[in-house]
């Protein structure tokens, strides 16, 4: 049975020890998370963008939270982070 978006997320963030976005580690684990959905386009390290984000994790949880609403409505995304996943123990038994 496939997981919600809510179980997906959760396992991936946990994979992928993806608990806090902020500063550089943070930006670091979010471009592994959209790596992951096709978007293979790293941004330039000292960009205005990435130097804002590093500086304001709110905003940095605030593209979490789109994107797990987002992940809901778009099933490419839930394939991709689908296949990231390592199979659960407990999965393959029963």
């Amino acid at each position: 049975m496939p997981l919600d978006s809510d179980d997906l997320m959760r396992r991936w963030r946990d994979q992928n020890r993806m608990h806090s976005v902020e500063g550089d580690s943070g930006l670091e684990k979010m471009e592994t998370l959209f790596e992951a959905i096709g978007y293979g386009h790293r941004l330039r390290w000292g960009d205005p963008v990435q130097a804002f984000l590093s500086d304001n994790p709110g905003a940095c949880e605030a593209i979490m939270e789109w994107f797990e609403d987002q992940l809901e409505r778009t099933p490419e995304w839930q394939g991709a982070i689908a296949a990231e996943l390592e199979e659960d123990d407990d999965e393959v038994e029963g």
